[in-house]
């Protein structure tokens, strides 16, 4: 009786040690993957052109410009806290192949495009 049940909880316990490497799986590949962050990048160029920007600014900029929200909402989590936005859209910005970062300021890393984007 004891011996059946322990080899039921090492059946539970290597199913759900299967599941969590599953999910592990899923998250590194939901990671890798690249938004398409077209729209945001053809904002960008719209309004800053070659000028310097920060995620935050970019942020801040959405509050007041509805195209830049939306072009936002495409790649970041808007409902996520103001920090979690920030920094989801910092890491973006520095995978993206359009985007180069030029200098860092007080923390926060200053970008500006490469090249053309509509």
């Amino acid at each position: 009786m004891r011996r059946a049940r322990t080899d039921e909880q090492l059946e539970l316990l290597r199913e759900l040690v299967a599941e969590i490497k599953g999910l592990r799986a899923d998250l590194r590949k939901r990671d890798r993957m690249m938004p398409d962050a077209s729209a945001l990048l053809a904002e960008i160029q719209d309004y800053f052109g070659a000028g310097r920007f920060t995620a935050g600014g970019l942020l801040i900029l959405a509050d007041s410009r509805e195209e830049f929200a939306q072009a936002l909402s495409l790649v970041v989590d808007m409902n996520a806290p103001a920090r979690s936005r920030t920094t989801a859209l910092g890491l973006l910005l520095s995978k993206l192949p359009g985007v180069r970062k030029v200098a860092e300021r007080g923390g926060s890393a200053v970008y500006e495009l490469r090249g053309t984007f509509a």
